[in-house]
């Protein structure tokens, strides 16, 4: 895999791993900033919103798969 397209995931990883965070630790206001849009967007945004708990689960999973793919990237030590 070329190096830029592991920077980009590694990228991505991270901004999993930050929003999954906030997401587990604030589901209700994280879900507020996200609340302007169009009101296909609003709907879907206010799904996660009347559900905390589940939301704040999803955002535990997705940290984790954050961590995994950023960490995934990282080149393997060579045992000396």
């Amino acid at each position: 895999m070329r190096l830029a397209m592991k920077r980009t995931l590694e990228v991505v990883g991270l901004m999993m791993i930050g929003e999954g965070v906030l997401a587990a630790m604030a589901p209700r206001g994280h879900t507020a900033l996200w609340r302007e849009g169009p009101r296909p967007w609003r709907r879907l945004v206010d799904v996660f919103a009347e559900r905390p708990r589940a939301t704040a689960a999803l955002g535990l999973a997705e940290a984790a798969i954050g961590v995994w793919l950023a960490r995934s990237l990282m080149p393997r030590a060579n045992p000396g």
